[in-house]
């Protein structure tokens, strides 16, 4: 099989775009943590803020 320029170029041009979409990836983990940590967070305290409601704490 004869690799000609335009192969070898589309075979760079997809190893560079799955290296960016890596990279991008890694860089976002740390942030959707985050998110998720505050969502599990939230719903871990809703039950104890509806009971202070319930209290007449304003809210």
């Amino acid at each position: 099989m004869k690799l000609t320029f335009r192969g070898g170029f589309v075979a760079t041009l997809g190893s560079l775009t799955a290296l960016a979409i890596g990279a991008a990836v890694l860089s976002l983990t740390y942030a959707i943590t985050l998110v998720f940590a505050a969502f599990f967070i939230a719903l871990g305290l809703d039950p104890l803020v509806r009971r202070l409601e319930n209290w007449g704490l304003p809210g």
